[in-house]
């Protein structure tokens, strides 16, 4: 059962519902989620940023709409809100390469597993030999070995397969193979680097 709650807010009022997690980490924070390990690492009038709790990439954040809607595409979402959600997303954006030393970072909007309007920042830091060897293995039929060889020669080899693979061998990684309590510091410590945004 999903109950809908009207919260006062300057200029209107904001919709959240009581069935949605991340509605309730902004009603209620983080602290009633200790079984998750997220740290806020932003947060203004709009939106708010976590770091996700399986850091697949290390520096892996979500920024949320604070406001339920279920992807971008609802048009009740106001220019407003789209200005300041994405000056957030950059903002943060700038923030991972600054403090972590990113390459890049990918941001993407899915809204499938989490049915509230979210996008995910995942840092894409150098490529190392084994992101080339694995980039050529699954794309050598596709594409061809000439045209691998070149990508991987320019290192243009970025895409949702880098999120897929780190996602699927997240137990392999460093931070993967922490124990709760191990992790949870050092989410804190990564969220207290990227807080002064």
């Amino acid at each position: 059962m999903s109950i809908i709650v009207e919260l006062g807010t300057i200029g209107g009022s904001m919709t959240r519902t009581t069935s949605c997690v991340f509605c309730k980490i902004g009603m209620d924070g983080l602290s009633k989620f200790s079984n998750r390990y997220s740290r806020k690492v932003y947060e203004d009038d709009v939106c708010f940023a976590i770091l996700e709790n399986e850091q697949s990439i290390i520096g892996y954040t979500l920024v949320i709409l604070k406001e339920h809607k279920e992807t971008i595409l609802d048009n009740s979402i106001t220019d407003e809100q789209l200005v300041k959600f994405w000056r957030a997303v950059h903002k943060i954006g700038n923030r991972l390469k600054t403090v972590l030393g990113a390459e890049n970072v990918y941001v993407c909007s899915l809204c499938d597993g989490v049915s509230h309007f979210h996008v995910h920042l995942a840092p894409r830091y150098k490529w190392m030999t084994q992101n080339k060897e694995r980039y050529s293995e699954l794309f050598k039929e596709r594409d061809g070995e000439q045209s691998v060889k070149f990508s991987t020669a320019l290192g243009k080899i970025g895409g949702f397969w880098y999120l897929a693979d780190t996602e699927r061998d997240y137990n392999k990684t460093e931070f993967g193979r922490l124990s709760i309590d191990e992790k949870g510091k050092f989410l804190q410590d990564l969220a207290d680097r990227l807080k002064e945004i």
